[in-house]
């Protein structure tokens, strides 16, 4: 049965065709490849009307198709984003919806409701459209309190925050934003010394690429210096080559621009570091190969290394 069809059949209760590709429905509720994800779930309220909850969450692409051919299927019905849990274990405990589930749906829509109205007034384009999901989610809990007063007993309506809450919330956000970065930018740097400390061969390639001389094991736990020069990235070139190209390139960092004219293609041999080939002089510093070094991390190294 092709699935879009299961999913009309659904949505009419026609009791023909329940099977399709990975997608099925049994009485009022519908699956996308096991009981284990409702898609959605037809359900009559307190209220003695009949509305559709949709399931909010998703799983992978082949599951989006079988919802999104849910949500077509059953635009004739009032539907609702619901969080519809796991419908094995209700099957096997025999239980339908709990106020527990309408704790859940509740936090969900006051999810949306925070996040869109933070990014309502963050948007400069698309604040409108933001404000209206945020708008949307108090509409729809509160339609669904409405529908089920005995199971959503104890649970609060939904209002959208007024504008000094939703700064507050941006505010938050932006310092908790902050504080990850400094937080992520110290381990980048205690990674970096690391590396620079022979305490570790591996750096993440969004640090710096960093230069040091390269260590070898002899015997053991026995450490010599070689004759090569290595970056935070895995490149080698010769020592003595590194220190030629590097007094080579030196006196050009105010005119980056001259270096590249008096050695580009067909002028002159381009210059080279052992087998890689600088392709750009900036005032921020070199690309060789696929490598970019800063002045800042040339300069250390050529001081360390008394050149």
């Amino acid at each position: 049965m092709n699935n879009q069809m299961v999913a009309h059949n659904w949505a009419n209760q026609t009791s023909k065709g329940k099977r399709g590709s990975n997608f099925f429905y049994e009485g009022k509720s519908i699956y996308s490849y096991g009981h284990h994800f409702e898609v959605g779930r037809l359900v009559e309220t307190e209220k003695g009307n009949e509305i559709v909850l949709l399931q909010s969450g998703s799983y992978s692409q082949s599951t989006n198709r079988h919802q999104s051919y849910a949500r077509q299927a059953c635009n004739h019905i009032e539907s609702f984003d619901f969080p519809l849990g796991n419908r094995q274990l209700n099957i096997l405990s025999g239980a339908s919806l709990t106020n527990n589930d309408f704790i859940r749906a509740f936090n969900a829509y006051g999810n949306i409701v925070i996040e869109s109205s933070k990014k309502a007034m963050r948007s400069r384009k698309y604040s409108d459209l933001h404000l209206k999901d945020a708008v949307k989610a108090v509409d729809d809990w509160n339609k669904l309190k409405f529908y089920f007063p005995k199971l959503t007993k104890g649970i609060k309506r939904l209002t959208l925050p007024s504008d000094v809450q939703i700064k507050k919330l941006n505010d938050k956000d932006k310092a908790e934003r902050a504080k990850e970065r400094k937080e992520k930018q110290a381990r980048i740097e205690r990674d970096e010394n690391a590396w620079l400390n022979y305490e570790t061969n591996y750096v993440s390639r969004i640090a710096r690429c960093l230069l040091r001389q390269r260590q070898v094991h002899v015997n053991g736990n026995v450490t010599s210096l070689v004759d090569e020069v290595e970056t935070s990235h895995g490149a080698r070139v010769p020592l003595q080559d590194a220190k030629l190209f590097f007094n080579a390139i030196k006196r050009f960092k105010d005119s980056p621009k001259a270096c590249l004219e008096q050695f580009r293609p067909g002028v002159q041999k381009a210059f080279k570091v052992g087998n890689f080939r600088l392709s750009n002089l900036t005032p921020k510093g070199a690309n060789i190969g696929c490598h970019f070094i800063a002045w800042t991390e040339m300069e250390r190294f050529a001081t360390q290394m008394g050149w």
